[in-house]
């Protein structure tokens, strides 16, 4: 038996990004705590998020909105997506000033330094096959993730989820732009919509075993 009722089924293919928000908030217990699937791991249900959260209705509602107007967003820049360049100035001509702020927050590259990111690719491609890696290799990946992790932080006023906020947003955008399949974008979405309610009302995520 699991340790923890789950406030939702990641592998249900009916619910919607909104779903899950409203799900997410109806599971809100007592102490300001759920438990959502696991973000980052194999969907074995072994290991699962516990959520503390602290919100009402009309803040669940404001992360509905929040979540639905990005999303809307998101598809207005993917249409454009294979004009776009590296910058603000550059994307002037393509961009409203409103989606241009969206792409600097949440499409744009993230910003590392002068780091390797060939190198850090091959690195990263090694370890998610289970391949070893040297000492000096993984710690250049921290600290690339460290960059990473800081710069999404900067982006968003709410630290808690900013890098999951960001990253997914750039990942639905890149499949929207792609044409790809609904259920693929709609699997994604449902991790964005998540992580923007966890990063505006959020006070605490944990990964913990759910055996």
């Amino acid at each position: 038996m699991k340790k923890y009722k789950l406030a939702f089924n990641s592998d249900d293919e009916t619910l919607s990004p909104v779903d899950c928000i409203e799900l997410m908030f109806r599971h809100t217990g007592i102490l300001s705590r759920l438990y959502v699937p696991d973000w980052y791991g194999e969907p074995d249900g072994n290991t699962c998020l516990r959520l503390d959260m602290t919100w009402n209705e009309n803040e669940k509602n404001e992360a509905v909105s929040a979540f639905e107007k990005l999303y809307s967003q998101l598809k207005e820049i993917a249409s454009v997506y294979d004009r776009l360049e590296d910058t603000l100035e550059e994307n002037k001509t393509v961009l409203s000033p409103e989606l241009l702020e969206v792409w600097n927050t949440y499409v744009r590259d993230f910003e590392t330094g002068d780091l390797d990111l060939e190198k850090i690719c091959d690195i990263s491609e090694r370890k998610d096959a289970g391949e070893s890696v040297t000492d000096e290799e993984e710690a250049l990946y921290k600290i690339y993730r460290d960059a990473v992790y800081k710069d999404a932080e900067s982006r968003l006023e709410n630290k808690l989820a900013a890098y999951d906020a960001v990253i997914r947003a750039k990942r639905v955008c890149k499949l929207m732009s792609l044409n790809a399949p609904e259920i693929i974008i709609n699997n994604e979405a449902k991790l964005l919509a998540q992580a923007i309610a966890v990063n505006r009302f959020g006070d605490g995520l944990e990964r913990v075993e759910n055996v």
